[in-house]
């Protein structure tokens, strides 16, 4: 595949290329010349005559056609339904998992091995991408378990929201990576899209309301005076629906000792996190501290 550096060497300038305003390719600085047509905007370092332009466009061209399947559609690329994998064919519902892991992209090949349908690409050497629909019977939960006792590495998973079409995979794929910028500070490491809509609500809170949400709700409820075991059981918690019995089982605690553990939280920040209002509250507390 033809490498845009080498066009830039050929025609002696840098190149910032776009297409349908995403950056397809960019040298790392701002370009005083641009042209610019219905799908693409290239930026020059110096000026650029039209036959230049048109070899531009034609390598482009020729570059996305060689692009494979996946990535033709999560850019937005031409692509034809017929290209679309067999074990795809006539689904309901299509979600994407990113998976984060340090060289992680080391174990593709034991992962290609454990999936049932779901299609893996490699992002970078610390980031995976799942394609998955209903026909995939891997969970997260087994790759992060696979992960680590196959390959030793500790692995987070992002899962998207499920999409109906394939021509929405390019969306729910920009929604998944959102959910990385997101500040999730407790230790769960599968982060599901449709769980984290407070954390979305935060995240474009700016600091100077963050700050004043704090200076008025931490008074009341003083989540943090709560310590790191307090912080794990309150997640795990969580992570359980708030049922007693599947936390303490979860956490390898006899049920005493967890509701030991829930009056305490209570004593300490006046939150009974039994009670559906007041789990909300300690969320989005704790995701501010």
């Amino acid at each position: 595949m033809f490498k845009y550096n080498n066009l830039e060497q050929i025609l002696d300038t840098r190149l910032n290329i776009y297409k349908h305003s995403q950056c397809i390719y960019s040298c790392g600085s701002d370009n005083a010349h641009e042209y610019e047509n219905d799908s693409y905007r290239i930026t020059s370092s110096r000026p650029l005559d039209e036959n230049q332009v048109q070899l531009i466009k034609l390598i482009i061209d020729t570059n996305e056609q060689k692009q494979p399947f996946w990535y033709r559609v999560l850019k937005d690329l031409p692509y034809s339904i017929d290209e679309l994998p067999k074990s795809f064919e006539s689904c309901q519902y299509f979600e994407t998992w990113l998976v984060k892991g340090h060289h992680i992209s080391d174990s593709i090949e034991m992962l290609l091995v454990i999936m049932e349908v779901a299609e893996v690409l490699v992002l970078n050497q610390d980031m995976l991408l799942l394609i998955v629909n209903e026909n995939e019977s891997i969970t997260p939960e087994n790759v992060i378990g696979h992960l680590e006792a196959e390959a030793m590495i500790s692995a987070k998973v992002y899962v998207g929201p499920s999409v109906n079409a394939i021509e929405d995979l390019k969306t729910a794929y920009e929604k998944t990576q959102q959910l990385i910028s997101l500040s999730v500070k407790n230790t769960d490491r599968i982060i599901r899209f449709k769980d984290v809509l407070y954390l979305k609500v935060l995240h474009h809170l700016s600091e100077e309301n963050k700050v004043s949400l704090m200076e008025d709700y931490l008074k009341i409820y003083p989540v943090h005076q709560l310590n790191e075991e307090l912080i794990e059981t309150i997640y795990g918690f969580f992570n359980h629906n708030l049922n007693v019995t599947d936390t303490a089982n979860a956490l390898f605690l006899h049920r005493n000792t967890l509701v030991y553990r829930l009056n305490k939280i209570l004593q300490l920040t006046n939150l009974d996190i039994k009670q559906f209002d007041d789990a909300n509250i300690m969320r989005i507390l704790l995701s501010l501290i």
